[in-house]
């Protein structure tokens, strides 16, 4: 059985090609496929312009409902020919906008209140925001990671204390840095059976 049924679908103007190839690594780390969603045009109102942000709750509500409605392109992963029924419903949009919350300066992730849909921006994951040389496999791999850790968000798993886990809380890029694309033992025990162990 899937762990996790996982919709992702870019909004904005990202390109679809990076969300789909940071794809294959959540679906090999979620060990099943990742369905690949049509570009979700960016709603208005969201934005801050004296920041040069979005709100990112507003910009989530938004997006979630038009996300949900969007239509699949593609299956993403590995094969899925043992998988029997499917893991929880999730849905992760993926924009190259900046966000912030109203207590923070700025974020990477945000998940819904109902724990249906989250919100990841790839502003901050790109070495062009830090004015530094691109680097597209470090880019794909934080993105990865984001996605990883918003879908557990979004079905229930607790943060992790590992800093080396997919999903331990991501404060600053160096944490994101430091996150392999893949869940520890306890968070893998937690998604596929419901129980950690302390």
């Amino acid at each position: 059985m899937a762990v996790i049924q996982l919709a992702v679908a870019p909004a904005g103007r990202i390109d679809p090609a990076d969300v789909a190839a940071a794809l294959h690594l959540v679906a090999k780390a979620l060990k099943g496929p990742v369905e690949f969603r049509e570009v979700v045009p960016l709603p208005r109102g969201s934005e801050d312009v004296a920041r040069g942000q979005h709100k990112a709750a507003v910009l989530l509500t938004s997006l979630s409902l038009a996300g949900g409605r969007a239509g699949k392109v593609s299956d993403i992963g590995v094969d899925d020919s043992g998988v029997e029924g499917a893991g929880r419903a999730c849905l992760v949009l993926v924009t190259d906008v900046d966000m912030y919350t109203h207590d923070t300066e700025f974020v990477f992730s945000l998940t819904g209140a109902a724990g249906k849909a989250g919100l990841v921006s790839v502003k901050r994951m790109r070495e062009a925001f830090y004015r530094r040389k691109s680097d597209p496999d470090k880019q794909k791999a934080r993105l990865a990671k984001e996605i990883l850790r918003c879908a557990g968000q979004l079905v229930g798993l607790p943060d992790c204390g590992d800093p080396r886990c997919g999903n331990a809380s991501t404060r600053n890029l160096q944490d994101l840095d430091t996150k392999k694309i893949r869940l520890c033992a306890p968070c893998w025990r937690w998604l596929s059976t419901g129980t950690m162990s302390l």
